[in-house]
């Protein structure tokens, strides 16, 4: 299809589902010779920047929330140059930062029509690390003026298109549910290798249970602790192990007696790895728009947690591959222990969640974004 797309967005090189998804569907309009590319500011080198275009900031922070994360004030006249020499059909806006802004910004100056990702609910996101129904209110006052010129939003399930619509704004009829999709060869029941347990001073033959993301209130990071104490407490279980994969393991001190064992960033053939070789996966996030870790866990034959709220529900088969519930404690420390004792049910969980995710590649949600992202352009 003749056109041409560029992607801002303010992650890219980061520790996250966003900028996995985006590496994957640059590496892909690559290897297609399809003509899409990201536009972003970052210094960090966790990517491999021949794929972007990237200029360096201005002036970068870290991001209130989310240390992880750089705040940066981008050269906007190397933005527009980019524009210019690239000459898009469509701008899409993949975070509403300063980066998407220019983007934004930019797509006005230069007449050229104008589509979104919806990946993060951010006023959620600034609720649960604030509390503050005030900044949550002006969260969604900033967004809804962001996305109202926006030809399109593409939301990352289904289950999402009320609430954008609703909190945002974005008329039901300009949302576009994006196809789910990762790198199911890179997340793959052929990684499990029991010696990365060996490595990482964990005990092999234990049980494990695993979480991947940030470790943050806005994926209910504290709640996950909460239950697997009280689940160690009045189990009397000694041998099984929760092990967490995230940065930020540095705020939550020493909890190795309740068999934590904080991995901070992996990536990688590693990170494949420590998937594959686990033997469930919890995720209590209520504000994921799709849940990509979920989807890398049972392609890796994870049988798993969600919660009953949000995206990671859309991406798993409930009492065939997952177990979805409400976030109440009594729950989650039941199921925990069912996995955890029955392990005919974990075998039967992984083959389905395993075979589900199989057809749901990033290959095929990259050609259903570009094709209706051309679809836009005029």
């Amino acid at each position: 299809m003749n056109c041409r797309i560029l992607l801002f967005s303010d992650t890219v090189c980061d520790a996250n589902g966003v900028s996995r998804f985006l590496q994957n569907y640059s590496q892909l309009s690559k290897d297609l010779k399809v003509d899409f590319r990201v536009v972003t500011s970052t210094t960090k080198t966790r990517c491999d920047d021949s794929l972007f275009f990237n200029t360096k900031p201005l002036f970068k922070i870290e991001m209130p929330f989310y240390k992880e994360l750089d705040l940066v004030i981008p050269r906007k006249k190397e933005f527009e140059k980019i524009v210019r020499e690239f000459k898009p059909d469509l701008i899409h806006i993949s975070t509403p930062g300063l980066v998407g802004f220019s983007g934004r910004k930019i797509a006005k100056k230069f007449g050229i029509p104008m589509a979104g990702v919806y990946h993060t609910d951010f006023p959620e996101f600034i609720y649960d690390n604030t509390k503050s129904s005030l900044l949550r209110w002006i969260t969604k006052k900033v967004l809804k003026n962001f996305y109202k010129d926006f030809t399109a939003v593409f939301s990352r399930s289904e289950s999402y298109i009320p609430h954008i619509s609703e909190s945002i704004g974005v008329s039901k009829e300009k949302i576009y549910v994006l196809k789910a999709g990762i790198d199911t060869n890179s997340f793959h029941t052929k990684f499990a290798d029991e010696v990365i347990w060996k490595r990482l001073q964990i005990q092999k033959n234990s049980i494990k249970a695993l979480y991947v993301g940030r470790l943050t209130p806005e994926k209910n990071f504290p709640f996950l602790l909460e239950i697997w104490k009280e689940f160690k407490k009045r189990s009397g279980d000694k041998t099984s192990s929760l092990i967490v994969v995230g940065d930020g393991k540095e705020k939550f001190g020493d909890l190795s007696e309740f068999g934590i064992h904080f991995l901070g960033y992996r990536g990688g053939e590693e990170l494949s790895k420590i998937y594959a070789s686990s033997d469930f996966f919890l995720f209590p996030s209520i504000n994921d728009t799709l849940g990509q870790s979920v989807m890398e866990a049972q392609s890796s034959g994870l049988p798993a947690i969600v919660s009953n709220i949000g995206g990671p529900k859309t991406v798993v088969k409930n009492g065939q591959s997952a177990f979805v519930l409400p976030i109440e404690k009594d729950m989650w420390i039941e199921k925990i222990s069912e996995l955890i004792e029955n392990e005919k049910l974990r075998k039967e969980f992984s083959e389905v969640g395993h075979q589900n995710i199989q057809n749901m590649s990033i290959k095929d949600s990259f050609l259903d974004f570009f094709h209706k992202s051309c679809s836009l352009k005029n």
